[in-house]
C-alpha cells in the first residue's frame, strides 16, 4: 500500500465543527479527503459510543486481591474438614443402607400384611422390630443430625 497525500488533508482533519464551502467542494472531488472524512466521522462516532468507566481506586483493587488470597487460604485450611465431612456422609449413607437392608425381610412382610383396619388398630405393633434395631436407628439418626447441623452451621 503506498501512501497518498493531499495538501488539503490536514486542514480537513483539523476542522472539527464543519467544512467551509471551499473544503466541501474539495472533499467531494478528492477521493483521499473524502475517504479520510468518512473514516474520521466513523472513528469519532465509535469514540462517542464507548462508555468510559473510570478505573477503580488502587486501594479497592488491592483489597479485592487480598480478600481473594485470604479466601483461597481459608479454603486450603478447610479442605481436610470438608473431606472428613464427605467421608462421614459416605459412612452414614452406607450404615443406613445396611440397617434398612438388614430389616428389609421384616418390613416387606409387614407391608404385605397391611389391611385397612390394621392401619387404624395399631399396624406398627405387627412390625418385627428388635431392640438392637431401635438403638441403631436412634444412633444413626443422632449422627446424621449432627453431621447435618455441622454442615448447616459451616455454610457462610
Amino acid at each position: 500500500m503506498r501512501k497518498q497525500d493531499c495538501e488539503h488533508l490536514e486542514r480537513i482533519r483539523r476542522s472539527r465543527e464543519g467544512l467551509d464551502v471551499e473544503q466541501q467542494g474539495h472533499v467531494t472531488s478528492c477521493s483521499i479527503c473524502s475517504d479520510a472524512r468518512v473514516v474520521d466521522h466513523g472513528l469519532r462516532a465509535l469514540v462517542r459510543s464507548i462508555e468510559w468507566n473510570p478505573l477503580p481506586d488502587a486501594g479497592i483493587i488491592w483489597l479485592r486481591a487480598r480478600l481473594v488470597r485470604l479466601q483461597k487460604a481459608t479454603d486450603r485450611v478447610n479442605r481436610p474438614f470438608d473431606l472428613a465431612q464427605k467421608f462421614s456422609w459416605a459412612v452414614l449413607s452406607a450404615a443406613w443402607v445396611i440397617l434398612i437392608a438388614s430389616q428389609m425381610p421384616g418390613i416387606l412382610t409387614w407391608i404385605g400384611r397391611f389391611e385397612a383396619e390394621q392401619l387404624v388398630l395399631g399396624g406398627l405393633s405387627a412390625l418385627p422390630i428388635t431392640t438392637r434395631f431401635v438403638w441403631l436407628f436412634a444412633g444413626l439418626s443422632a449422627m446424621t443430625f449432627t453431621v447435618l447441623f455441622h454442615r448447616i452451621l459451616d455454610i457462610d
